[in-house]
């Protein structure tokens, strides 16, 4: 019991970060290109180097909105098929909804194996970026390292959650 505690907090403490970094990068991003085009055409004062520093904060911002899309299952659900094929079975929605999450993490899986090394040589290797000197572009693929790490913990943890509940309902399924 004290474990499924520690993993629903775990998961939760994961879920408020990638929310508050999905949410404070889209409005960084939106405030910084708002105020680069009043410097641009108000002002008649283009600051450069914000446009790239406004470019990496979304490409982090849309690396984070990859795990937050796979917590909530948005991106790998079908919902006219589901319901076509397997009509109001819950069961069998839950199985193919868990076979799409294995087949998710293989992919995955598979995908890791490149990341980590290209995470790796980046760690080694820093190149920094042309206009933002200061800033590293190597952590993008560090970043991405990381988002993929987040999205195979999200579908693991959805592959369990959903076969507990299929186990769950055909016991229930049994009694009744």
């Amino acid at each position: 019991m004290r474990f499924n505690n520690f993993l629903s907090s775990f998961f939760r403490l994961i879920a408020v970060m990638e929310n508050v970094l999905c949410s404070a990068g889209l409005f960084l991003t939106t405030f910084m290109a708002f105020f680069q085009v009043l410097n641009r055409y108000w002002f008649r004062f283009q600051i450069i180097w914000l446009n790239d520093v406004s470019l990496f904060v979304f490409i982090f911002t849309m690396f984070f909105a990859i795990p937050l899309t796979t917590r909530e299952g948005e991106h790998t659900g079908v919902d006219v098929f589901v319901k076509t094929f397997f009509g109001a079975s819950r069961i069998r929605t839950l199985g193919f909804n868990a076979f799409l999450k294995a087949v998710s993490i293989a992919t995955i899986g598979v995908f890791m194996i490149p990341s980590w090394a290209f995470a790796l040589r980046a760690a080694k290797y820093p190149q920094y970026a042309t206009l933002v000197r200061w800033f590293n572009t190597s952590w993008l693929m560090q970043a991405l390292f990381v988002c993929m790490a987040l999205s195979l913990l999200h579908l693991v943890y959805g592959l369990i959650c959903d076969t507990a509940e299929i186990r769950r309902l055909r016991k229930a399924g049994e009694r009744g």
